[in-house]
């Protein structure tokens, strides 16, 4: 096993600025590279949440290396001078991650110990809604990966209330959303509305739901449910891109803020071990079938 911290060179974007494609401020961010074979590395690239790298992600990290996938780990806040930003979400563009991600695919591509054609994108929370989004077709030609980018996504618990121009546009790759039914941070219900309508425009995308389970159900670190007072969310909102760029929240037909009366803050977090077990083998089983077939 080699493990390597890397920078990356990003952008750091307002979601204005990423959604009407324009230039964002240089940034270098970190990465944890852990490559488990001398060759040939097939690698997840892991997106953290609002909370940061933490360490349940490392748990993921051991169960991927542990079945023959490398991992790159993006810690997208160190390089920004953040931290945490769940009570403060304004801080940090909710999409910024997706650049992160085609930082760190850009990266892969190069690596002589990488295999290019099996770089899979895996991210929780906001960084679940980063991976989910990063694979509209607008980014990937954005970054210049319209038929070879990340190979597989797969979201946890993202936030869906957010309806983009295009957003069911999506690359030539499967998709796979990871949610539990009882998350009141990211509603589930606005997960099955994307998957719904990104299937009806013909994407190979599919939602897997966990009975009695909240937000964060696979963090092994995390307690069986706990409040988080302070967090905001977005629970009770229907935000709309209308124009490239312009956010409208549905409910006052105004450009949506972290200061609407909509947004909302207490939400629950709490490990769930059943659902979690579940998750990990039907992520295994995703990453593998594809993996293993070409």
């Amino acid at each position: 096993m080699q493990t390597q911290i890397i920078p990356l060179r990003s952008h750091t974007y307002t979601d204005a600025q990423l959604l009407a494609n324009q230039v964002g401020e240089e940034v270098t961010i970190a990465g944890v590279l852990r490559l488990v074979h001398s060759q040939n590395n097939p690698v997840v690239v892991l997106l953290h949440g609002s909370g940061g790298y933490r360490e349940f992600i490392d748990h993921w990290v051991l169960l991927l290396n542990q079945h023959h996938f490398s991992t790159l780990v993006i810690d997208s806040f160190t390089g920004r001078g953040l931290t945490d930003v769940g009570a403060n979400q304004q801080s940090l563009g909710r999409l910024a991650s997706i650049a992160d991600a085609y930082a760190a695919l850009a990266y892969l591509k190069m690596h002589p110990q990488v295999d290019s054609q099996h770089i899979f994108l895996q991210g929780f929370s906001r960084g679940g809604q980063g991976a989910l989004y990063a694979a509209m077709q607008r980014f990937a030609k954005r970054w210049g990966y319209h038929n070879d980018g990340f190979k597989a996504v797969a979201s946890f618990y993202p936030n869906c209330c957010f309806e983009y121009l295009s957003d069911t546009e999506v690359i030539n790759s499967p998709i796979r959303i990871f949610h539990g039914m009882a998350d009141d941070y990211n509603p589930i219900d606005a997960s099955i509305k994307y998957v719904e309508r990104a299937k009806a425009n013909g994407a190979d995308i599919e939602l897997f739901q966990y009975p009695d389970s909240h937000h964060g159900f696979d963090g092994k670190s995390l307690p069986t449910l706990s409040l988080l007072p302070n967090a905001q969310s977005t629970r009770n909102c229907r935000i709309i891109e209308t124009q490239p760029g312009v956010l409208i929240n549905k409910a006052t037909g105004q450009p949506f803020t972290y200061q609407d009366p909509q947004i909302e803050t207490g939400v629950h977090v709490g490990y769930n071990a059943k659902a979690a077990t579940k998750a990990q083998q039907q992520l295994l089983d995703f990453f593998k079938q594809i993996r293993d077939k070409s």
